[in-house]
């Protein structure tokens, strides 16, 4: 009868070393396609990925940096959100907030009476209370009005 060999540790382990580069090897292929395809990706540009956040089809990315374009860095500025056309739930504070985050260095204020500039969001330029030298259409529904001190 023949003899059985008794396996030692090192034995076991040199064992499971080999079936892990097994394993490993035949995942190979699959890491190799993976990299090959993004390898030529087109990767989108900081500002790009940033307002990917802003999620809504009447903001268009250009709206914010349109607004940046137009307002100077040193100007105070205001933000009013309307509802005509209705904005989802929180826009109000929302829209604002994105807009004090875009432009800065610009100092915004709530009170659209001292600011140099206003930012009308789905509201009428026409009933804002404030005498303005210019109207500048940033989005749909969504203008830049520079305002007469």
């Amino acid at each position: 009868m023949a003899r059985l060999r008794r396996f030692s540790v090192s034995d076991g382990a040199v064992v499971i070393a080999v079936l892990a580069l097994i394993a490993a090897a035949s995942q190979t292929p699959v890491i190799a396609r993976y990299g090959w395809s993004h390898l030529n990706e087109h990767v989108p540009s900081t500002t790009d990925r940033e307002l990917a956040a802003v999620v809504y089809s009447q903001a268009p990315n250009s709206t914010f940096l349109d607004a940046a374009r137009i307002i100077p860095r040193n100007a105070l500025y205001s933000v009013v959100v309307g509802e005509d056309p209705p904005n989802p739930a929180g826009f109000d504070v929302a829209i604002p907030g994105m807009f004090q985050y875009w432009l800065l260095p610009r100092r915004f204020t709530k009170n659209i009476h001292k600011a140099q500039w206003v930012i009308s969001w789905h509201h009428s330029s026409e009933t804002l209370g404030i005498r303005y030298s210019e109207e500048l259409p940033i989005g749909l529904d969504v203008n830049v009005l520079k305002v007469i001190p």
